[in-house]
């Protein structure tokens, strides 16, 4: 899977991104209201300013969510990049919207080419986040992205990156679809946090984690939300998502609740220049 054909989903008038976000809506609580970005950004303002990246920043759902949390005062220039035209637009649209966020420059491009569209000399950032952005990219690129994104942040500086863990749902739904291709072998595999660990230990580079653990509910009743539930998680029109998972969409159902929960464990990399 690449960026561009994720670019290509995005892109469909026809994505219901509401129905997305009202399942995935947990994960961006969660990371918004237990990660203390108050207490971290506060010593990174410069007269209660924070210069951020948003690296893949898609629609800008996560900042909808910050916006609530974050004090009065504290103001963040976000910069934005994505391959997707139109979720440029939508972010620059959600930001000039919110209380805490304005839009600074905006990057159409491929997360794999940052180190090309990134000069080091005319960039710094209090702040670059990839959230849940390192899915689709290029493995074999990323030692090189996450060593310019490092090599990017000011003095004292952060770069936090959300990731799926090799054991949620929504890599195992994913790897099931590869594994039931013909030509799987053409089917990149989605990045997974353990990958990133690999490159920052590769990098030696000072790192934390936080561990996140949740479901995605869907009502039995959903046929509808559940198909585009599977249908984002493959980036795939073209299967008849329910016939192909019935093999193993039970092991999801619980019968007393009447709904499938897909569970999910996604981790925070805090990481240090």
């Amino acid at each position: 899977m690449t960026g561009q054909t994720a670019k290509s989903y995005y892109d469909q008038e026809a994505w219901d991104v509401k129905s997305w976000v009202d399942v995935i809506a947990i994960e961006y609580k969660k990371l918004s209201t237990k990660y203390p970005f108050k207490k971290v950004f506060q010593p990174l303002a410069t007269d209660n300013t924070i210069r951020l990246l948003d690296v893949g920043c898609g629609t800008a759902i996560f900042p909808g969510y910050l916006d609530r949390v974050l004090d009065s005062e504290l103001k963040i220039v976000s910069d934005l990049l994505d391959i997707s035209e139109a979720s440029l637009k939508e972010a620059s649209t959600v930001l000039t919207q919110l209380t805490h966020f304005e839009v600074g420059k905006v990057h159409q491009g491929l997360i794999e080419e940052i180190p090309g569209i990134f000069n080091l000399s005319d960039e710094s950032y209090d702040i670059i986040w990839a959230i849940h952005s390192f899915t689709t990219v290029d493995i074999d690129r990323m030692p090189k992205v996450y060593s310019h994104l490092i090599k990017m942040l000011a003095k004292d500086g952060l770069l936090l990156v959300y990731q799926l863990a090799r054991e949620s749902t929504y890599q195992v739904l994913h790897r099931y679809y590869r594994s039931k291709q013909v030509k799987s072998d053409k089917l990149t595999a989605y990045m997974e946090f353990e990958d990133s660990i690999q490159i920052l230990d590769q990098l030696a580079a000072r790192y934390s984690v936080q561990s996140f653990n949740f479901s995605h509910k869907i009502e039995e009743s959903r046929t509808d939300l559940l198909k585009k539930y599977l249908k984002k998680v493959i980036l795939d029109d073209q299967v008849e998502v329910l016939e192909f998972f019935s093999p193993i969409l039970p092991k999801f159902y619980v019968p007393k609740e009447k709904q499938y929960r897909f569970p999910q464990t996604v981790n925070l990399l805090t990481i240090k220049k």
